[in-house]
């Protein structure tokens, strides 16, 4: 097998990978939290913004970049990497 199709075989199957590898301690928990979350989320009202508490696209984009990679991945099983790497249609600098 070359090392092209080697590569396009695991980048094929890298999310199936990633999913057997990286998953929550309590699935049951992480549906829970999510369903507590949602339903807080849809009274929120919130405090009004101030344009001190404005982010834009460059600063969205330095703190992924900024990000330490090798870190446990969130509750949804997104990783630093998973953002500093993902398809180019998110912008970065």
């Amino acid at each position: 097998m070359t090392v092209a199709l080697t590569l396009m075989l695991l980048l094929t199957n890298l999310p199936i990978i990633l999913k057997a590898f990286f998953s929550c301690n309590d699935p049951h928990k992480a549906e829970s939290l999510q369903n507590d979350f949602t339903a807080l989320r849809a009274n929120y009202n919130g405090m009004p913004l101030t344009e001190a508490q404005y982010f834009d696209v460059e600063l969205v984009s330095k703190t992924i970049v900024n990000l330490k990679g090798g870190k446990a991945v969130d509750i949804e099983g997104i990783s630093a990497e998973h953002l500093q790497f993902c398809h180019p249609c998110l912008p970065f600098d």
